[in-house]
């Protein structure tokens, strides 16, 4: 019987790497990660708009589903997987691609990055793209899930099947992909530039977070990190 909510653990134990899934990490070094953990059969066409998303520049991870099992949907309030999470606590945001039940041709935003979420949100808007807050439970607070434990949090940009479709299939779609992922692209680097030109707020965070190590650990030089911790 599956285990609700899934966790990575738990695919482990009744699925095999390479063979019912694939995990897919490509770090080039930048501040935004974007994610999908639902890609291949459980959720189609949002793991290759993620890998357009993410381009060269931003980080990528993917978890590849070979079949459509509901043991293999991980849940994003237990997604810990040793490369997903040095990639979010080396991360100063991540965007989560996932599918959402929404009937029209729309999209569903929602995570702890205010900021982001209303960028992100007014840039699919000038793609005409119908955007609404989330409903998943306590989103906008909990670091439960996984997107919003990186250092500014994150966001869950969810994708109705309709949209995520007419991006793929159909006439017109490429233009309509184009134009979709130009746009959510130019919002992050938008979200760049604005948080990185904030030197007040991040130099109080920087203090924050400093005078909550103890003085021994901050003279003291930390052990190299290895491949997978």
């Amino acid at each position: 019987m599956v285990q609700m909510p899934v966790s990575y653990t738990d695919v482990v134990l009744c699925a095999t790497c390479g063979i019912d899934y694939d995990l897919i990490l490509r770090q080039p070094g930048d501040a935004i990660s974007i994610v999908a953990l639902h890609g291949g059969t459980l959720a189609p066409y949002t793991a290759e708009l993620a890998t357009e998303l993410a381009g060269g520049d931003h980080n990528l991870y993917l978890f590849l589903a070979h079949a459509a099992r509901p043991e293999l949907r991980i849940s994003p309030l237990r997604a810990r997987e040793a490369r997903l999470d040095v990639l979010v606590e080396h991360s100063m945001a991540i965007v989560s691609i996932d599918a959402c039940d929404e009937r029209e041709p729309a999209a569903r935003i929602g995570g702890a990055n205010a900021a982001l979420i209303a960028t992100l949100s007014a840039s699919l808007a000038a793609v005409d793209v119908t955007v609404s807050p989330s409903t998943a439970p306590g989103i906008e607070l909990s670091r439960a899930y996984f997107f919003n434990r990186a250092a500014e949090g994150g966001v869950e940009l969810s994708f109705s099947a309709e949209l995520l479709a007419s991006l793929y299939a159909g006439q017109a779609a490429e233009e309509r992909r184009q134009r979709l992922v130009a746009a959510v692209r130019d919002g992050l680097q938008q979200y760049l530039a604005e948080t990185r030109s904030d030197l007040g707020r991040t130099m109080e965070r920087f203090e924050r977070d400093t005078a909550r190590i103890p003085i021994p650990m901050r003279q003291t030089r930390g052990r190299p990190e290895r491949n997978g911790e």
